[in-house]
């Protein structure tokens, strides 16, 4: 399944966007190596991460305190399972997710 996720326009070069779709929140970026869409949910127990404190490029799971780079999805605090990138796909005007078939 694919889904709009945002406008290409929505993004510039050094943007970060949130995005919330399906009951998720993902974290859309663009940068000089191109765009990430991150699920922007904390591995331990799915909570978002939209009202965690972020920290330069460290973001803070507000339930429990586990730690995330969002530039690499590194884990740094928890159990080490990294947060998950997603899969997408872009035509002139939008970024559509491409959902698996093992959606959570």
């Amino acid at each position: 399944m694919i889904l709009r996720l945002i406008r290409k326009s929505e993004l510039s070069e050094g943007d970060t966007k949130l995005k919330k779709l399906m009951g998720k929140t993902y974290l859309v970026r663009k940068n000089a190596s191109g765009i990430q869409v991150i699920e922007y949910m904390c591995r331990h127990q799915l909570a978002s991460l939209e009202l965690g404190k972020l920290e330069g490029n460290v973001i803070t799971c507000p339930r429990h305190n586990w730690k995330y780079d969002i530039t690499t999805g590194e884990c740094i605090f928890g159990d080490g399972t990294p947060l998950k990138f997603c899969k997408f796909e872009e035509d002139s005007e939008w970024i559509y997710l491409v959902v698996d078939s093992d959606y959570e």
